[in-house]
């Protein structure tokens, strides 16, 4: 099959390319779309049981994380939005999905295990971040410049599991870890270098500082 153009809420995506295979109970998909200005090819099983199931896996290739986060309406949360954001997103990702037998959507079953990468990132007006002020100038929190992100995520219970990585910022270095459920409680445990720290905090503003 071949589709010009289709809509999922207010997910967008255009010339998709591939295969539907149906059989007893269940639909398999497998093929390729441009969406969030790059691409996602997509192999996954849909189950028509008495209560539905989805099995699916996803690779990304240069999507715009700005667009991603509009569309995924910001994965659910209000701390870090897509008027936060921006930078080239690959991921790999493994989906389950489950509904009830009345059709309706399981987010507590749901799962999620995803590899990301962020090139050329950058934090505005990140709230969170001006915590740090005490430390940083609050100039270079405003607008954070990083160079690139790899991890690993993963839901599971309605919340978000993120491992530790290791961030390097035009601000500071530093490594986060920590978990973020769906009704916006988190906690995070956040490392930096008390002796960058304290360089940073007595230097004047540089608008044009690059990733450390």
């Amino acid at each position: 099959t071949n589709v010009k153009q289709f809509y999922y809420q207010d997910i967008e995506g255009r010339d998709f390319s591939g295969q539907l295979d149906f059989s007893t109970n269940q639909i398999a998909v497998k093929g390729s779309t441009n969406t969030m200005r790059g691409q996602i090819d997509l192999d996954g099983r849909l189950f028509f049981l008495r209560q539905p199931s989805l099995e699916a896996t996803l690779i990304g290739e240069g999507l715009d994380i700005n667009t991603f986060f509009q569309q995924t309406n910001n994965l659910g949360q209000q701390v870090l939005t897509s008027d936060n954001i921006s930078g080239t997103l690959t991921t790999k990702t493994k989906i389950f999905a489950f509904w009830d037998n009345r059709g309706n959507f399981q987010p507590g079953q749901m799962r999620i295990l995803s590899a990301i990468a962020i090139e050329d990132g950058r934090l505005s007006d990140f709230g969170l971040m001006e915590n740090f002020s005490t430390f940083v100038n609050i100039n270079d929190l405003k607008n954070i410049q990083f160079t690139r992100i790899e991890n690993y995520l993963e839901i599971a219970d309605n919340r978000i599991y993120l491992p530790a990585m290791f961030i390097q910022s035009n601000a500071m270095n530093l490594t986060v870890s920590g978990e973020h459920d769906f009704s916006n409680t988190f906690e995070y445990n956040i490392q930096v270098n008390a002796g960058q720290v304290l360089t940073n905090r007595f230097k004047k503003h540089d608008p044009k500082l690059r990733p450390i």
